[in-house]
């Protein structure tokens, strides 16, 4: 549950946490850095007995630690992955830029670059950038928070199988997700501080590979950027963007399986009837019922008002005459009154 509905439900009296026995908090560090780690602390005081807890963080440190030497004896740590992400196995870049060249630039990197990963701030912002990049021809997927649980597999889906090239996303996409063959990070908003970037940043470069960070720096960004560098411990200079000197990686991309499948049935029929194919391309006339048909309506200026005028002799609607109705019966009544 999440700590604010658990701590409504117990003022509410609607739950009680005394035969709790295991505490499990997942993305500690995640909760720290929204504010949660109060009503964390109060939902592991609320439990009767102490309870045993098991921690899922990225980091260990600040909050985290504090919450790690309150609430757990002797804890075991396990450790899965590398215990830092090297900021030395990848290429840093900080471009100087305009607001308005973020988008241009970013297109132009990405199709030198090959499988990318672009941040931004807001679902706003993922929305926005997505559909200017897809109108630039850039087969992408979108991920944020505002997605529902099958959205997001879908998203993540056709990134990991080679569906999109581009996934554009929040900093939900900055943690736990592991895909192979990212060769570019783009920080196309700022991060909120060093670890941010670092997490963000280490979406590439992984397993021994190498990667380019390319952070898009506004004017007013700079200072941040300076404060951020001195934190992670780099040391870069401020430059004119050149996305046309980015090495040229190839990325082949998969065309959908409703599409294939699509071109597979195409190529089936075209080979079972290879004499209706024939007929088409050819001058013979197709007497098939499909080629009547067409052969029927698409005479030179042929419209619905005209259909079957073309028989002579036979008038149209306009010109037969209805039916006059009888008044015989009428005039009759009236004649005998």
């Amino acid at each position: 549950a999440c700590p604010g509905r658990l701590l409504d439900l117990m003022e509410k009296r609607a739950l009680t946490l005394e035969d709790v026995e295991t505490v499990v908090l997942d993305e500690a560090d995640r909760m720290a850095d929204m504010g949660f780690m109060e009503p964390v602390c109060d939902i592991i005081e609320s439990c009767g007995k102490k309870p045993q807890m098991i921690l899922f963080s990225a980091t260990l440190d600040d909050d985290v630690s504090r919450l790690v030497e309150m609430y757990l004896d002797e804890p075991e740590m396990i450790g899965i992955g590398p215990e830092e992400i090297s900021m030395d196995s990848m290429e840093h870049l900080f471009w100087k830029i305009k607001p308005y060249q973020k988008t241009d630039v970013s297109v132009k990197s990405v199709k030198r670059a090959g499988r990318s990963i672009i941040f931004c701030r807001t679902r706003r912002g993922v929305d926005r950038l997505g559909d200017e990049m897809q109108e630039m021809g850039v087969e992408l997927s979108t991920l944020h928070g505002g997605l529902n649980q099958r959205q997001r597999d879908r998203a993540m889906s056709r990134f990991t199988s080679g569906r999109s090239m581009v996934l554009i996303a929040t900093d939900v996409a900055a943690r736990g997700i592991d895909v192979e063959g990212i060769n570019c990070v783009i920080h196309y908003d700022p991060p909120d501080d060093a670890k941010v970037y670092k997490h963000r940043s280490g979406r590439t470069a992984r397993a021994g590979s190498t990667g380019v960070v390319i952070s898009l720096v506004k004017g007013n960004e700079k200072r941040r950027y300076d404060r951020i560098q001195k934190d992670v411990g780099i040391k870069k200079r401020f430059s004119e963007p050149h996305p046309d000197d980015l090495e040229k990686k190839e990325f082949k991309l998969i065309e959908p399986r409703s599409k294939r499948m699509k071109n597979r049935s195409n190529q089936n029929h075209k080979q079972r009837n290879p004499r209706r194919r024939d007929r088409r391309r050819g001058g013979q006339p197709d007497n098939s019922k499909r080629g009547k048909r067409k052969k029927r309506y698409s005479r030179q200026h042929d419209t619905p008002k005209n259909w079957g005028e073309e028989n002579r002799g036979k008038k149209g609607r306009k010109g037969r005459r209805s039916p006059r109705r009888s008044h015989h019966g009428n005039n009759r009544r009236r004649s005998e009154r």
